[in-house]
């Protein structure tokens, strides 16, 4: 079974924000856990999907969904990374248009950040 590993500071930091129990932010993981899996399975089966690669440092992810370890993504990366044409790295960002949704993929270190919004930056 596909399972992520969330980032402890994220869980704090949602908690605080949203004032989520335990139990709460259990359920955010497991809606977050069938989301990628659902993305997973879009990129897979719909020619519809797109995935555009930003290379080392040329772009930043803001307005978070969520923090993971970049480890247990690492079937999303590598299913982004080849609708891409492109091969996973550091500090990059996938941009990803899957069924009626665009959101935004970092990926740095051991950090695989989804968020909506994205900063291009020219070197």
């Amino acid at each position: 079974m596909f399972e992520i590993t969330f980032d402890k500071r994220w869980e704090h930091e949602i908690m605080r924000k949203e004032h989520l129990s335990e139990e709460e932010i259990s359920d955010k993981k497991k809606d977050f856990e069938k989301w990628a899996l659902d993305i997973m399975k879009a990129l897979a089966t719909n020619n519809d999907s797109k995935v555009t690669f930003y290379p080392y440092r040329t772009a930043l992810v803001f307005d978070k969904m969520f923090d993971a370890d970049r480890n247990s993504m690492s079937p999303l990366e590598y299913m982004l990374a080849i609708k891409a044409n492109a091969k996973p790295d550091n500090h990059t960002v996938y941009e990803v248009y899957a069924g009626r949704q665009t959101f935004y993929i970092f990926c740095s270190g051991n950090v695989f950040r989804v968020g909506k919004t994205i900063e291009k930056r020219k070197w």
